[in-house]
This record gives structure tokens, sequence and C-alpha cells, in this order.
């Protein structure tokens, strides 16, 4: 994501984007299937991306709170749609 929007590639920004794809997926890891979480992680880093612009102005210089407060919580509503017993997809 960072590559269509910035035009570059960073080293920082893919190991952050390494751990919010983690942090997604931890809440769900034992109710989705494979192809869910690899969903989870698309919907999400596409979800969370923006929150790294609007904290940028916050003194935040290690991301913290977008990488996993917001991730946490979008990958909590994530399950809820692809958990394989009872999920909104399911």
């Amino acid at each position: 994501i960072e590559r269509i929007f910035r035009k570059r590639w960073s080293a920082i920004g893919a190991v952050t984007g390494a751990v919010v794809g983690l942090v997604i997926i931890t809440p769900a890891a034992g109710f989705v299937s494979t192809i869910g979480a690899f969903a989870m992680g698309i919907i999400g880093a596409m979800l969370v991306y923006p929150f790294f612009q609007f904290t940028s102005r916050i003194d935040d210089s290690l991301d913290t709170f977008p990488c996993h407060g917001v991730s946490g919580f979008v990958g909590t509503m994530l399950t809820g749609c692809f958990a394989l017993d009872g999920g909104l997809f399911y």
C-alpha cells in the first residue's frame, strides 16, 4: 500500500505491514480458515493504513496505536465476519 501512495518502498513500511498483518490475525487464529486469514490480512491492511496518516501529527514515533490498537480492533471485528462457526461469510 505504501508503494501505491508514496511511490517508494521502505524497510520500516514492510516490517510494520508484517506486524499489522500478524496483529490482525491474532484474535482469529483458531477460528478462521487459511483463505479467511488471507482475506483478513488484505482487508485489514487497507482499513488500518489511513490511521498511520492521521497519527503522523501525534508524537508516536513507533506507530504503536495504529499498529497494535487499530489493527487489534479491526482483527476482532473481522473475526466475526470470517469465523468458520457462525461467521458472517460462512
